[in-house]
């Protein structure tokens, strides 16, 4: 199964936006994205996720097919952006080292 390491961050248009006259507004959204996530680690969509002590970039792994995986970012996508980058745990990129030098001598 493949793992996917999803970098996000926060939208500094977005964030200042929400400055000054709107901070509760943005106050009540922050808090409610990071009740979704809370519920994705407990389904399992997401099994980790962090975030910068500023709060304004993070991090997330997943182990969801492309189809679920794709629903799940589409729910931040309006308002956090992402790149997604399919990951190789250590004994999956030994495998591959050892094909790649295999290759190299044939």
């Amino acid at each position: 199964m493949t793992r996917f390491f999803i970098k996000w961050w926060a939208d500094s248009a977005i964030a200042a936006s929400a400055y000054p006259d709107r901070l509760q507004e943005a106050a009540k959204l922050n808090l409610k994205m990071l009740e979704m996530t809370k519920a994705d680690l407990s389904a399992g969509m997401i099994t980790e996720w962090g975030t910068s002590c500023s709060g304004m970039e993070g991090y997330a792994i997943t182990e969801a097919s492309e189809e679920d995986l794709s629903a799940y970012m589409l729910k931040y996508a309006p308002l956090v952006p992402y790149k997604v980058f399919p990951v190789l745990n250590v004994d999956q990129a030994m495998e591959v080292a050892k094909k790649a030098a295999a290759a190299m001598q044939a």
